[in-house]
């Protein structure tokens, strides 16, 4: 039993005490990161959802007002599937959309079947 008691004694030495992180320890410095020269600083600016903006070049905005104007009810699918067959970004499509529905040329409604479409006003 004595061996049994040696090697408590030994582990109790050796564990950590409850008010061990109490004491005050040395602080060993770490490594840096060198200092970023001023004239390399990156910029900062603000992301926000509405400053986000997609550039549509003219060719893609005719072929988008084309193709509305000359099926006038076009649904949701249609238009994705049109504008994936000529590598157009959707967003593009979309953007466009969008500002034509704000103008009034272009009016939004849900089919019968349930499927949004795309009538065009005005043409």
């Amino acid at each position: 039993m004595s061996s049994r008691r040696r090697r408590r004694k030994t582990t109790e030495e050796k564990s950590v005490s409850l008010l061990s992180f109490v004491a005050e320890e040395e602080v060993k410095p770490t490594k840096t990161a060198p200092a970023v020269p001023e004239t390399g600083e990156v910029e900062k600016r603000e992301m926000t959802p509405t400053t986000i903006t997609t550039t549509v070049s003219t060719s893609e905005e005719s072929m988008i007002l084309n193709y509305l104007r000359l099926s006038r009810r076009v649904t949701k699918k249609e238009l994705i599937n049109w504008a994936k067959l000529r590598r157009i970004p959707l967003n593009k499509v979309f953007s466009i959309i969008s500002r034509l529905e704000k103008e009034g040329k272009l009016v939004k409604r849900l089919s019968e079947g349930g499927e949004l479409v795309y009538e065009v006003h005005g043409a």
